[in-house]
Order: C-alpha cells, then sequence, then structure tokens
C-alpha cells in the first residue's frame, strides 16, 4: 500500500522530462531500485532495493516506512544481504514483482548522478532518463552538461533542461504508447499564463498589499506543485489550500511560501501544523480551544480568524456575541492570531449592494475586538477573485485572495476590460474513426440517430476523464482547426464526433475540447454549472503537460 503522503524528491536526481510538473507524480514513487512494495499493514510500506554503481559490488537494503500521523512518518533503513534481499522479493505479490528499475550511480562535477532505467513502467516511464547498459552509463550524453544544475536546485523547475532533453518513449516496450501523455488524452497547462495573470492581479492590488495564491484542490485541477513553485519564484506573497493534506504536499514538494489552510481542519494536526509552519483557519471558539489544547509545550500556531459575515458557512458571527467569542479565542495560549479574513458571497456580481454590507459588518467586527483586546490584526483579507476585479481598492487591505481569475478564467461575464489568459486546455487525440449509414444509432440509449451516412471520429474521453455527461449530444470540440459536435451519449472512457465533412480529421488528430476555439466558459453554461466545477473535475488520471 503506498503511503499517500507525498515524500521529499531525492536531490540527486537526473530528470528526463518535457516539462518539471509531471516530476510531481513521482513523488511516491521516487526510488523504486530493483525493488517491490510489500504490505505489511495499513499505512505501513516495506521496500527491497539493490544498487549497483559500475565497477563495484550491490548494496542490498530494506526500508520500513509507517503512518505516524496525518502528517508524519517514521522510516526505518537498514543493510541486508543478498539472501535476505532474494527471500523478501519472495514474498512479494507477484502481480506486483515487474514494477522494478535499475539504478546506476554516476560520479560527474562532485556529485554521484543516479541514473535510472526502466524495463517495465506504465505510465511515467518519460521521466526518466534511459541508459541501455553500464557501458552506455559512463560514455555521457552531450547534453551532460547542464546535469549540475538539476542536481544542485531544489525547487525543481529546470526548463532549461526540459529544452535540451526532448522527449522519447523507451524503446522495445509494449507499453511506448501509453508512457507518452499525449497519446491519449492531456491537459496542457500554461505556467507563463499563470505568471501573465499573476502580474495582472497584482498590478490591480494598491501598493503593499499582498497577494495571496489559491492553490486549494490541487489548483483548481491544473496542479499544486507547479502552480505553486511558480508563484513562488513570481515572489508571491502567501498561498491558501483547503486542507492539511494539501499543506504537506506543498512543504514536501519544497514550498517555503507562507500557507493558509481555509478549511476548519482536525486540531489533532496542530502540533504538526505548527512544525511545518503552516497557518490554520479559525472559525469558532471550541475550535480555537481544541488547536491550542492540541499544542505541545513551547509551540506557537499561526492562525486567521474566519469572520461570519453573511455567507452562511463557517465562522465567528460578526456581531457582539460572536466578536466576545473571537476576544477569547485571541487570548488563549499558543495561537497567534496573525489574521482575520471573510468571504464575500456575492462579489462576482459587479454592483450587488450585499457586498459592500458584508465588508462594513467585517471592518466593524475588527475594530471592535481590536479594541477589546489591545491587539491588531497583522493581515486583513477579504477580497476573492471578483472583489478583486469588481470592488474598490479599499477591499483589498493588507491581502486579497484571487482564485479562479489566477487561472485566467472570470467569475462572472464581466471582464473590466482585464487581460486574463486561460491556463488550462483539455486535449485528446483520436482513436478511431468509423463510418455508420443513415438510421444507424450511436451509443448509450441509442440518443443519437444519423440523419445520413456519417463519419465519426473516436475521442478516448469520458465522463471518468471529467467530461461532463450532461454534455452529450451539445458539445462541440475544435479538430483540425474547425469546431465539430459531439454525437450520442457520451460514455465513461470515450465520446464521438461528427467529421463526416472533415475528411481530414484521421486517427492521431488533436481535438481540444476548451481552451482553443471553444472556451470552458462555453461548456459551464451548456451545463448549468461553473467554470471552477469543470476544471476541478478533470480527472487525476488525465496527465497534466506543464508548459512555458
Amino acid at each position: 500500500m503506498e503511503n499517500p503522503i507525498p515524500l521529499e524528491i531525492e536531490r540527486k536526481y537526473l530528470i528526463r522530462m518535457p516539462d518539471e510538473g509531471l516530476l510531481d507524480s513521482l513523488a511516491v514513487r521516487r526510488d523504486w531500485i530493483e525493488q517491490t512494495y510489500l504490505t505489511a499493514e495499513a499505512g505501513t510500506t516495506e521496500r527491497v532495493r539493490a544498487r549497483r554503481s559500475p565497477g563495484g559490488e550491490a548494496q542490498y537494503t530494506h526500508t520500513v516506512k509507517k503512518r505516524r500521523s496525518a502528517l508524519t512518518r517514521e522510516e526505518r533503513e537498514e543493510e541486508i544481504g543478498p539472501d535476505a534481499y532474494d527471500a523478501l522479493l519472495r514474498r512479494a505479490d507477484p502481480t506486483l514483482s515487474v514494477i522494478r528499475k535499475t539504478r546506476w550511480c554516476i560520479p560527474f562535477e562532485g556529485h554521484i548522478l543516479e541514473v535510472d532505467r526502466f524495463p517495465f513502467w506504465t505510465d511515467r516511464a518519460l521521466l526518466e532518463v534511459e541508459l541501455g547498459d553500464e557501458a552506455e552509463a559512463v560514455t555521457l550524453p552531450d547534453w551532460l552538461d547542464v546535469l549540475r544544475e538539476v542536481t544542485e536546485e531544489k525547487g525543481y523547475t529546470n526548463r532549461d533542461l526540459a529544452k535540451k532533453v526532448p522527449y522519447e518513449p523507451l524503446p522495445g516496450s509494449a507499453f511506448d504508447g501509453a508512457s507518452d501523455p499525449m497519446k491519449r488524452s492531456w491537459a496542457e497547462i500554461r505556467l507563463d499564463n499563470i505568471e501573465h495573470n499573476y502580474r495582472t492581479l497584482k498590478a490591480r492590488l494598491p501598493e503593499g498589499s499582498i497577494c495571496l495564491g489559491v492553490v486549494k484542490a490541487n489548483s483548481y485541477g491544473h496542479g499544486a506543485l507547479p502552480v505553486a513553485r511558480r508563484l513562488q519564484a513570481l515572489g508571491c506573497g502567501y498561498l491558501a489550500v483547503a486542507t492539511p493534506d494539501e499543506a504537506a504536499q506543498l512543504r514536501a514538494g519544497g514550498i517555503r511560501l507562507p500557507i493558509l489552510i481555509l478549511g476548519p481542519g482536525s486540531p489533532d494536526c496542530a502540533a504538526e501544523l505548527a512544525v511545518l509552519e503552516v497557518t490554520q483557519a479559525v472559525s469558532s471558539l471550541p475550535q480555537a480551544e481544541a488547536l491550542s489544547a492540541s499544542l505541545r509545550p513551547g509551540q506557537t500556531l499561526k492562525v486567521h480568524a474566519k469572520l461570519e459575515t453573511g455567507m452562511g458557512r463557517t465562522g465567528f458571527p460578526a456581531g457582539e456575541d460572536g466578536v466576545a467569542e473571537l476576544c477569547a479565542a485571541m487570548a488563549l495560549p499558543g495561537l497567534d492570531f496573525e489574521g482575520v479574513f471573510t468571504h464575500f458571497a456575492m462579489a462576482d456580481v459587479p454592483g450587488d449592494p450585499y457586498t459592500a454590507e458584508q465588508y462594513g459588518r467585517f471592518r466593524a467586527a475588527i475594530a471592535a475586538a481590536e479594541a477589546k483586546t489591545g491587539k491588531a490584526f497583522r493581515l486583513i483579507h477579504c477580497a476573492n477573485s471578483g472583489a478583486v476585479i469588481h470592488t474598490p481598492l479599499d477591499y483589498a487591505c493588507h491581502m486579497s485572495r484571487p482564485g479562479i481569475a489566477l487561472y485566467g478564467l472570470f467569475p462572472d461575464s464581466v471582464t473590466e476590460g482585464i487581460d486574463l489568459r486561460p491556463v488550462m486546455a483539455l486535449k485528446s487525440r483520436v482513436a478511431a474513426v468509423t463510418t455508420h449509414k443513415a438510421g444507424d444509432t450511436i451509443g448509450y440509449g441509442r440518443s443519437f440517430t444519423c440523419p445520413r451516412d456519417m463519419r465519426l471520429a473516436v475521442l478516448p474521453l469520458g465522463y471518468a476523464d471529467g467530461l461532463r455527461r450532461g454534455l452529450s449530444n451539445q458539445l462541440e470540440v475544435e479538430l483540425c482547426g474547425v469546431r465539430v459536435k459531439q454525437v450520442g451519449r457520451i460514455c465513461m472512457d470515450l465520446c464521438m464526433l461528427d467529421v463526416t465533412d472533415l475528411p481530414e480529421a484521421q486517427v492521431g488528430s488533436v481535438a481540444t475540447v476548451f481552451g482553443g476555439l471553444v472556451p470552458v466558459d462555453e461548456l459551464a453554461e451548456k451545463t448549468g454549472t461553473i467554470t471552477y466545477e469543470l476544471c476541478c473535475a478533470v480527472s487525476p488520471r488525465i496527465p497534466r503537460v506543464y508548459l512555458g
């Protein structure tokens, strides 16, 4: 059983990849070396490995990892002999014994480069440098001069390497096609558009106001670590997630920025959040008391008070009783009330008076709490994407929290003339082209009848990938530079397109479901939902390919 907590990625890692973001998927599998995972009990993994260096003897190790809590683990590693290694392999589930790789350790410029070769890895082989044998390992490729930067760069944002080392599938494998994320369906994530949107939104804030990047829910489906790394490089002041696990993933991926957990969270994690230097939102006096009680002696946990001003969810009520509870919470030991915030219900509707009402309640409650306690909040924030776009500069306060706007999408049809660029494009490749006679029916429920002889293209993309079934028979997709109609019910893994009048559409042609001629806003309108949901719905089985 794999531990879901991301492991810290080893520094000495030689990477072959079209972008740095796909490395994140390696975090929980990074160093399988002639190894097999053996499940001992829930939350525990065993690993055995054999490491060889050119001209050296094999070294055998046995590692046991146990989850101690939601955010921490303990690990024990011991050297073992070849007999014990073989015995542990024999204990393994034979269906897992194919998941192994060979590692060559190469001395280079004072570093030991660890070069991996996978005889079998169905979905992440492209992340590795492949060397055929020991002789190849010591005959280094021409581009090895860039490897020094890889071994020394903790953040793994090495775009130069990505450009110099083109992707090629592993030769000789039956799974060559599966190794390439662009053989089926994938999502292209433009990190340069993240940068453009961040700079555009930051320019709207008053001088001194911090920009907090919302990267919860895997950055709205875009990939939390790659987005967070780019925001960190841009000088973003804060990040926001929804859960402790999301915060732990960012810390494990090398993110050093302050992180705010917006969700309530479990007080049991308080001590570990303090160790990780993660900030927790506090919505009630009982929650604050539980967090304070869970801290170890001498620990301090930064918290932001959440005020309920009219959203109807969580938070200290902005009235007199709620302010009294907030003041009591602010007196508890171990809690550093760094900030205070609220969330607007109608900020995406330009000019709606309810936003101003909420803002008034918010500032009045803050003034009352600060006056009663004699303590000032260092960070006051309330402006989400809609507020950054539509409300006065005063609403920016000390910090603003752009979420969906950071990903190039507007919370409302009114754009205020702001130039935001969509970050995600969902793409697929035609897997088959079929012909049908007039009167033939297509798909489950026979919801489409061919009005004439037709030619259909089959895309390997369905509702298990995040393509909403409710779009059946009303979706249009960009293919060969034009919009074509989807026909029949969208299946779990497939959908069909009408390419009768598009002879250039062939097996292998690339279709853009949204992010090109068809904006994601159009799909959201057709399904009666919002763009947030469609981006978040893109399944984890869809590889994210990071560009720019």
